[in-house]
């Protein structure tokens, strides 16, 4: 976990109050999800985690339901059963608006657009820099000063 989970230092990160926010990981790595989880709650996110499409969908519509909806999704493209690309179309045709960021191991140019026509916002790829994570991240949540990026 060494340098990936070490405090941020990253300026434009450091701008958002991570306390508080709540994100959804949709990871089916166990690994990945503990590294990514420990990261996030390093800066004091809540983070829920789910391993696969049809589980994201449905606590996507949970919160709806009652819940507290997500700040953000981290969406792994590659999912057992249902893939990452669905899976995103999905939480928006339940009505999420967040931002949804892709995870993905082979971000050539097609998968790339095929994350941002299945309704990303951002795509990264895997394996990252932890300035990549958090440059993603805080280009896409408001500022501490409450101004948009």
């Amino acid at each position: 976990m060494s340098s990936f989970a070490s405090t941020i230092t990253n300026a434009s990160a450091t701008a958002i109050d991570w306390r508080g926010l709540r994100f959804l990981l949709v990871e089916d790595n166990q690994d990945h999800q503990w590294l990514m989880s420990a990261v996030l709650r390093n800066t004091g996110v809540e983070v829920a985690v789910v391993e696969c499409g049809e589980d994201a969908v449905g606590l996507v519509e949970e919160t709806f339901a009652g819940g507290r909806e997500f700040d953000l999704i981290l969406m792994d493209i590659r999912l057992p059963t249902m893939d990452g690309y669905e899976t995103t179309r999905r939480v928006r045709a339940a009505g999420y608006t967040g931002p949804i960021v892709a995870i993905t191991a082979r971000a050539m140019v097609e998968e790339i657009e095929e994350c941002r026509r299945s309704g990303c916002n951002a795509c990264i790829s895997k394996p990252f820099e932890r300035q990549t994570l958090w440059q993603t991240l805080a280009d896409l949540l408001p500022r501490v000063d409450g101004q948009s990026r």
